[in-house]
């Protein structure tokens, strides 16, 4: 037990002002609750540390899209190359997916919950937390100050590196790999298309991609297992594919983070907390992608946590939140993961194998009808029962042999 007083009992505290957190305000503070969001940086959205590519199909999931300002971009499709540069593309009519300017999208979801009655805090450090038996003690620390509060509930969307998480038992993410990402102007890319490169000497246990923000500017970047700014300055300069298009275009901005290629940890509730987004692990395995099923995870955990708030709910009613996001999404992380473990273990003239063939019997046109960017198992399971595909995985599988 703590012996601290606290200045200030609020009904929901919330770590973090990401989309994760801000969306588990929303749906929080709509069941008439009073809600605090704790953000440790002086500005919403920096720094930015995240590709910004966010399906259009996902959006409309979770009930709103983006305001035009907050969008650089629209594209129609992905063109996927392999280690040897044999390509396919995979395309639609209607735009897939916007290219978002993270810092105007969480402002936006930052004025959606202040609107709302959420409160935000910003510059406001969470230092400590402990589980004591009426509720969470919460140590904040703002412009070199103290203070406490008292929260009924707590919804840590912290982010990947896991650090109040980890003090109160639950476990990291796993399958992290270090990323950068460069912004670019002066480049010669297809508007239209997001372009991505695999292989082992491009990024070895991931891949590399081009994101056109506008005709001629792009978000350019890569997660490896190592070093991956010298990989990336290497695939910019050597990569016969997109060296004479990039190599002398100016970096206007680099950006460093973390790609989570594990899944979704354990457990993502005890007591009265509740995990939320990157620091849960709900992010894509195959393209490390979080924001969508990220943001659909949060948004039932602040709809649980209202519900449990106002409603005087016993603590094993905040179990719902972790129960319901599982049935709806666990599929769907456990397919991704397999799927990234598979890609993961080829070596890359099986992958030049697979992709020559995906082209040569226009596989890229059934996953262009079928599939989905944030829900893959469809993609996946389709995959695994279509004739064609078990062709082609077939060819590729006896080439190693051959």
């Amino acid at each position: 037990m703590s012996n601290e007083t606290s200045d200030e009992e609020v009904d929901v505290a919330i770590i973090g002002a990401g989309p994760s957190g801000l969306i588990s305000a929303i749906k929080a503070v709509t069941r008439d609750v009073e809600v605090f969001v704790f953000e440790e940086h002086k500005t919403i959205g920096l720094p930015a540390h995240c590709a910004g590519l966010v399906s259009v199909k996902g959006f409309s999931k979770l009930g709103f899209h983006p305001p035009s300002n907050a969008v650089l971009n629209k594209v129609r499709g992905a063109i996927f190359f392999s280690p040897s540069g044999h390509s396919f593309v995979v395309e639609r009519k209607e735009e897939q997916a916007y290219v978002l300017d993270r810092v105007l999208f969480d402002r936006f979801l930052s004025l959606k919950a202040k609107r709302k009655g959420a409160k935000i805090k910003l510059a406001c450090k969470v230092d400590s937390v402990s589980v004591e038996k009426k509720g969470i003690f919460v140590k904040l620390i703002k412009e070199g100050e103290e203070s406490n509060i008292t929260a009924k509930v707590l919804i840590d969307a912290e982010g990947v590196r896991s650090t109040i998480s980890r003090k109160l038992g639950f476990s990291m993410p796993r399958g992290l790999l270090p990323a950068v990402q460069f912004e670019m102007i002066n480049v010669d890319v297809d508007v239209d298309f997001v372009e991505l490169y695999f292989g082992q000497k491009v990024a070895p246990g991931f891949f590399a991609w081009v994101i056109p923000t506008s005709d001629n500017s792009a978000r350019v970047g890569l997660a490896a297992k190592n070093r991956p700014l010298d990989l990336l300055r290497r695939f910019i300069k050597r990569n016969i594919l997109v060296s004479s298009r990039l190599r002398r275009g100016k970096i206007a901005r680099i950006i460093g983070g973390t790609v989570i290629t594990g899944g979704p940890i354990s457990r993502t509730w005890r007591s009265r907390i509740l995990l939320v987004g990157d620091v849960a692990g709900q992010v894509k395995p195959t393209t490390g992608g979080g924001i969508i099923l990220g943001s659909l995870c949060s948004a039932i955990a602040g709809k649980v946590a209202g519900k449990f708030v106002k409603e005087n709910l016993p603590i094993d009613a905040l179990g719902a939140y972790e129960k319901t996001w599982r049935k709806l999404f666990d599929r769907e992380f456990k397919s991704m993961k397999l799927l990234r473990q598979f890609l993961n273990i080829l070596p890359d003239k099986t992958l030049d194998k697979l992709f020559l063939y995906i082209s040569r019997y226009d596989f890229n046109e059934d996953i262009a009808k079928f599939g989905d960017m944030d829900f893959q198992f469809k993609t996946i399971f389709k995959s695994l029962t279509n004739f064609k595909a078990m062709s082609i995985i077939f060819l590729t599988l006896l080439s190693q042999f051959l």
